[in-house]
């Protein structure tokens, strides 16, 4: 079979510019990874039939600092390299549970670069790369993160792994917008050191990426997953286009941005744990997500199962059955719950309803939201276009038991 090459070329912090509304994972879509030629020389490389050990290998290479390696792994025709390398190249970033890993490893590049080449059904791949920092710059922070680590019962109260990761998120996010005025906060982004963690802790100087990573490696630390989330809304006039983080909270990712709460001041903390239709409904009410929905020709729910994050805030009440948040219970709601039932049916089961949606939707309370949910609501619905009386939902469901 005749060897053929593509090379896929990424500047990632280029990118930073032209990704809106996006997770971590769209940053690479759009990576050039068209342009073929001949394969060079071959070489002896380490080979899998495992994607998953494959993955390890590769992080662990990234975690070293390693600039150049290679990998093969069988079973992967000419035809099917592209789209698999696509896909290879987001899997490296998933949440591993490893705190050097997931969108802190993902940030702590500079540069990548890929070269492919396919020949009996065997993809090799070779990468170059650049890095924010050195290995003995990040064995430096690890010191320093450790001890960090070891008071965050100062921060976070005694016991602290044993409570609810919404409060802990809560305290750790208060502590962070507050630590943030002992570091300078640039928005240079010509200088690559300032664009990690490393320099917020040793050099006391980073912009708003180094603050994000450090916010994003110290949560992992303590066994909650978050994901760097690029966005065009800027509230505060002075980031542009920048990263926040969405923070996993039972199964659900809330949106956060720390930096922008520090440039506002106010020590309100009005992003944390928001949601993509409600993100600055504590700042100017202006639905900065919905309006960017409407000019993509976007539901906001869409725009929120897109990117795999809450529709609303986590600590936002809903009214028995009303997850639609329009006063009425009717059929809007079943079938936005009906629509939450799919997307917890598919294999990442990512769904978009906050904390108080899913509270507001389990009908039969068994934890879950279902079609069994839904068909309730539809029931209540056809109840009351019928009858004039004041029987309430939970009545309803009551008498159904």
């Amino acid at each position: 079979m005749k060897a053929l090459t593509k090379i896929i070329a990424a500047a990632l912090t280029a990118s930073l510019a032209v990704c809106s509304v996006a997770p971590v994972n769209a940053a690479f879509t759009n990576i050039p990874s068209d342009t073929v030629v001949t394969a060079g020389d071959t070489v002896k490389i380490p080979t899998y039939t495992s994607e998953a050990e494959m993955l390890k290998y590769i992080r662990s290479q990234m975690r070293q600092r390693t600039e150049s390696f290679s990998v093969a792994i069988k079973g992967i025709s000419v035809n099917d390299s592209k789209e698999y390398t696509d896909m290879l190249i987001k899997k490296i970033f998933e949440y591993t549970g490893n705190p050097k890993e997931g969108s802190y490893l993902f940030l702590s590049i500079h540069k990548i670069l890929l070269s492919t080449n396919v020949e009996d059904d065997i993809l090799s791949i070779d990468f170059e790369l650049s890095y924010m920092t050195t290995l003995d710059q990040e064995e430096k922070l690890d010191t320093q993160i450790n001890t960090l680590i070891k008071g965050m019962n100062v921060i976070l109260g005694d016991n602290y792994k044993e409570k609810p990761d919404a409060e802990n998120i809560a305290k750790g996010y208060a502590y962070f917008v507050q630590f943030m005025k002992y570091a300078d906060l640039t928005e240079d982004k010509t200088d690559t050191s300032l664009f990690s963690a490393y320099s917020v802790l040793t050099n006391k100087k980073a912009n708003s990426i180094g603050f994000l990573q450090l916010f994003i490696r110290v949560l992992a630390e303590i066994g909650i997953e978050s994901n760097a989330f690029f966005t065009s809304v800027d509230l505060t006039g002075k980031l542009g286009s920048h990263i926040i983080a969405s923070v996993c909270v039972d199964g659900t990712y809330y949106l956060c941005d720390p930096v922008s709460d520090f440039l506002l001041e106010d020590g309100k903390n009005k992003f944390l744990l928001k949601g993509m239709n409600d993100f600055d409904s504590d700042f100017d009410g202006s639905s900065a997500y919905k309006q960017a929905a409407e000019k993509m020709n976007m539901t906001i729910s869409e725009m929120a199962a897109q990117n795999g994050v809450a529709l609303y805030s986590y600590d936002k009440k809903f009214e028995f059955g009303d997850v639609s948040d329009d006063g009425l219970i009717d059929s809007v709601d079943a079938s936005m719950m009906l629509a939450e039932y799919a997307r917890l049916s598919t294999s990442d089961k990512c769904g978009i309803f906050s904390a108080g949606q899913k509270t507001a939707a389990d009908m039969d309370k068994n934890g879950r939201i279902d079609s069994v949910d839904a068909s309730v609501i539809l029931s209540y619905y056809a109840y009351k276009s019928t009858k004039s009386d004041s029987t309430s939902l939970s009545d309803f469901v009551s008498k159904k038991k």
